[in-house]
């Protein structure tokens, strides 16, 4: 399955791929992941729990930058994940790339390719995509807390199986836009709600 994703943060680039490329820290805001930490520069183990459908998954992960370019601000990650009860695991490669759109706004693109193995592939790309979706909505919305918040931990939502923050929880942004990631449509930058509805284009569109 291949999914193309875009989203924009209000920081500088600089400040965005020092965040992005911070994987243990970035990792606190992806739901369902339960401790993420480094064991070199480039290697990353840790745990997640996700639901798709009735299943619980429960995955041993491991991350590693193939690839990492701080000119060019482009990076290539291989993404492994196994859940031994179930008997199923995920095989994939994001690469991301980062483009500066304005002083304090970077668009972000990432492209992933993920292979769903065993009991956890019974699921169709629709499911699978939408649960993809639903977890870079919250994604986005945690990083953006976070950089607004001068990089403190960002507590999980409650019922969403978030990480563990180990810090005091962080107010949530207002309103339907401090979340929405945006996304392009027609070669313009959109908001859209966690349903998917566009809310309006975003300025300067």
């Amino acid at each position: 399955m291949q999914f193309e994703q875009k989203f924009i943060l209000p920081v500088d680039r600089e400040r965005a791929w020092e965040f992005m490329m911070d994987i243990p820290a970035l990792s606190t805001c992806m739901p369902g992941v339960q401790g993420f930490e480094a064991l070199d520069d480039r290697n990353f183990t840790g745990s997640m729990v996700v639901k798709v459908g009735p299943i619980s998954i429960n995955m041993d992960a491991k991350a590693t930058i193939e690839t990492r370019d701080d000119t060019a601000y482009e990076a290539v990650m291989s993404i492994q994940g196994n859940d031994r009860r179930i008997g199923g695991a995920v095989r994939g490669k994001m690469g991301l790339k980062l483009r500066e759109i304005g002083p304090v706004e970077t668009e972000v693109n990432v492209s992933t390719d993920v292979s769903v193995l065993g009991k956890i592939g019974q699921f169709g790309f629709s499911i699978m995509k939408k649960k993809a979706d639903d977890m870079l909505d919250q994604f986005v919305g945690r990083i953006r807390e976070r950089l607004a918040q001068g990089d403190q931990p960002v507590a999980p939502s409650a019922g969403g199986g978030g990480g563990r923050s180990g810090g005091a929880a962080v107010p949530a942004a207002h309103g339907p836009e401090a979340r929405a990631p945006r996304m392009s449509c027609g070669g313009k930058p959109w908001l859209i709600s966690r349903t998917g509805r566009s809310l309006r284009r975003s300025a300067g569109g």
